[in-house]
């Protein structure tokens, strides 16, 4: 670390993307946070995409949502590769925070025929559909009434309509 830091004060912007990522990882976030985006906010290096990714991450984590998407869509302009791939599932994840089950779900749907071996991303996928669906009012392949005028019948004869206190 301590070469990182003379590296730093030289203005090595390679070791403000390090010190960056290993504020982070050793849970300092606020240090990390200053430290990434000053790196990108030079525009350039190596190293880009994925301090993007880093801090659009950190975003979501603190309910960010609006700098989250803004360090997401920069980011998205010249990813590849890994890079991409974890691009595209925070964007996910930012979306279902947001209650944006059919955008989420339509990522994670692109996100699968890139990637189609992700169990985990699969498992979202599932998961998506339902929240989109009851979001939609659709359950089991039908629409389901308001709750709100649902009546309610009698659970044993169906013949009467009931208060709800099964009596």
């Amino acid at each position: 670390q301590e070469f990182l830091n003379a590296a730093y004060q030289k203005g090595n912007q390679e070791a403000t993307y390090y010190l960056g990522m290993l504020s982070v990882s050793q849970g300092d976030k606020d240090k990390g946070k200053k430290y990434l985006t000053k790196f990108v906010s030079k525009g350039s290096g190596e190293y880009l995409q994925t301090a993007y990714n880093t801090l659009a991450a950190m975003a979501i984590q603190e309910e960010d949502y609006s700098a989250a998407e803004e360090y997401l869509s920069k980011a998205r302009a010249s990813a590849k590769g890994a890079a991409a791939q974890e691009l595209s599932r925070n964007q996910m994840i930012l979306m279902e925070k947001q209650g944006m089950f059919g955008e989420a779900l339509t990522i994670a749907q692109d996100y699968l025929k890139q990637y189609p071996e992700d169990k985990a991303m699969k498992r979202e996928y599932r998961f998506l559909k339902t929240r989109d669906a009851i979001a939609k009012g659709y359950l089991w392949g039908r629409r389901q009434p308001e709750w709100r005028s649902y009546r309610k019948r009698c659970f044993r004869c169906g013949s009467h309509e009931s208060s709800g206190d099964f009596e």
